[in-house]
């Protein structure tokens, strides 16, 4: 897992073989920080690893941060279409994009940042 700790933390999610137990090492963590994931590496989305974003998405929001997800494959975007997660996780294109996003107040965001 690579970090960045200065401001949010930014984690590069390894591929799909790894990425379940990074976001388990995350949750188990109760990052007191917004968390911006990088999801480049991976090719496609499991269900457990659905339910590792879930859960890592309830346990930052629930310390009042933010999660990002930048840097999406097309695959995973459509599984998270389909399965209605576009609607509870914001997603952008780039890791700068989600540092922008992170100055914006939390209401303020839009659809479109999702």
């Amino acid at each position: 897992m690579k970090t960045r700790t200065d401001g949010p933390v930014v984690v590069k999610v390894s591929p799909i073989v790894h990425a379940t137990e990074q976001l388990k090492g995350l949750i188990d963590q109760k990052v007191d920080c917004d968390v911006i994931l990088d999801v480049s590496d991976l090719g496609f989305a499991t269900s457990m690893l659905l339910n590792e974003l879930l859960e890592l998405r309830a346990s930052v929001v629930s310390r009042g941060y933010r999660l990002i997800i930048c840097c999406i494959d097309e695959r995973v975007r459509g599984v998270l279409n389909v399965t209605g997660l576009n609607s509870v996780f914001t997603i952008v294109g780039s890791e700068k994009e989600a540092l922008a996003a992170l100055k914006k107040p939390a209401h303020a965001r839009t659809s479109a940042d999702k």
